[in-house]
């Protein structure tokens, strides 16, 4: 490793196998064999990031994180990978030991993304004059060692995680005007570079047509693209969809849309599914850009839309979970909880399960959208549940995870940690 791009920063890390161990609620289990050697992995707000065990909550281990971590870690051939206020750093996933760090030029605010033995990560470096700045940096994932680092001149930081697909990193960066501010030259891009030295193969400005220093730029891309086929498809708050060619970035099409973009897109059987600002859901033919249907919601859309059977399931601020007919827009059912919807359902076994910030986890019939039961938390619930061998895993600002019983939502097991559980935990062996 370079001495001069990698650093092992020893203190950023420090183990707590011999702490005190937050208590674990375990109501008589009966062993399941898929969760046998799975291992349930998270960061609470404390900074701290832990290692469970997913049949029974018994800690394995958890090492206190010093820099603040804005995104879930992601896990990649027993290695677990987390970017936090200045560092990139790798641990091993057995036991939390770190294996190595790298410094950044500032915090980053989406999950690393691994591919084909590559880390990559996003950065804000932080303002100059009227817009921001940022870097996409590559690292090898076995030790660490920095590959290439783009970092252009007036290019935005980069919010969003990048997307690796044939070799070409797809990226968006953001402008990032602060407040009050008048518009520089930096406007929102979406970059492809070669995965190999970085290279810019082609770069796409936003056209900024007005900008309002109370609601933020005007062109902007909130989310990294998706990658179908030969063609990449992104949202913007300008309140369009655009197609490229995702070779060389020529634009294939762009549609409007009733209102700004800043949740990802889904796309699906040829269709782009899409949240507005103004609650309103479009369905896009992929094709040509041609508006299918739209559907309007009380409040913004910021959660991906989910895809089963026909159904289009929509989480929205007003609180309420939607489901249309994905071929008209139709109405089927909606659920109505008492607060915003922040994450995504999660779709399994015929069951529909939102969790919402009035506390708490719904399971839903998918067809029907009747409620089969309830779980109560005491904390806003802001990410997806997730799910493995008939158990689901729910993560709650009362700093609680809990494992339930996905047939009955009976509880199996609760786990304290030191702080509200905010970003999305993970599974892995």
């Amino acid at each position: 490793m370079g001495a001069l791009a990698l650093v092992t920063l020893a203190l950023i890390f420090s183990a707590c196998g011999n702490a005190s161990m937050p208590a674990v609620s375990s109501p008589g289990l009966t062993p399941i064999a898929g969760l046998a050697g799975v291992t349930l992995y998270f960061i609470s707000g404390d900074n701290t990031l832990s290692a469970a065990r997913a049949d029974n909550g018994k800690l394995l281990w958890h090492v206190q994180i010093s820099g603040l971590v804005r995104a879930a870690p992601v896990l990649a051939n027993g290695v677990l990978y987390v970017g936090n206020s200045d560092t990139v750093v790798a641990l091993r996933a057995s036991d939390g030991t770190q294996l190595w760090s790298v410094p950044t030029d500032g915090p980053t605010y989406s999950s690393p993304v691994v591919a084909d033995g590559v880390v990559y990560a996003g950065t804000f470096a932080g303002t100059v004059g009227n817009h921001a700045e940022g870097s996409l940096y590559a690292l090898r994932a076995s030790d660490g060692t920095p590959l290439w680092q783009y970092s252009p001149a007036m290019g935005g930081p980069y919010f969003a995680a990048p997307v690796i697909d044939q070799g070409i990193v797809y990226a968006s960066s953001s402008p990032y005007f602060p407040p009050g501010s008048q518009p520089g030259t930096t406007l929102g891009y979406l970059s492809a570079l070669s995965a190999s030295d970085g290279r810019l193969l082609w770069r796409y400005q936003m056209d900024i047509a007005s900008y309002n220093p109370s609601v933020g730029p005007i062109g902007e891309f909130g989310n990294g693209p998706v990658i179908v086929g030969s063609a990449a498809y992104i949202g913007s708050n300008d309140a369009h969809l655009y197609a490229f060619q995702a070779s060389d970035g020529v634009l294939l099409w762009h549609t409007p849309v009733p209102d700004a973009v800043w949740g990802p897109l889904t796309v699906a059987d040829g269709i782009i599914y899409a949240g507005s600002m103004d609650g309103s859901i479009s369905a896009v033919r992929a094709s040509d850009g041609a508006l299918l249907w739209s559907y309007k919601t009380q409040a913004a859309i910021f959660a991906p839309i989910m895809i089963s059977d026909g159904i289009a399931f929509i989480s929205s601020d007003d609180g309420d979970l939607y489901a249309l007919n994905t071929a008209s827009g139709q109405l089927f059912w909606k659920y109505q909880t008492k607060a915003a919807l922040a994450a995504a359902p999660l779709l399994m076994n015929g069951l529909v399960l939102v969790g919402s910030t009035d506390d708490t986890l719904s399971a839903l019939d998918m067809q029907s959208g009747g409620l089969r039961w309830r779980f109560q938390t005491q904390g806003r619930i802001v990410v997806s549940p997730i799910s493995l061998s008939g158990i689901i895993y729910v993560a709650s600002e009362d700093k609680t995870l809990s494992a339930l019983s996905a047939s009955a939502g009976t509880l199996r097991w609760r786990y304290r940690a030191g702080g509200p559980l905010e970003l999305a935990p993970l599974l892995g062996m």
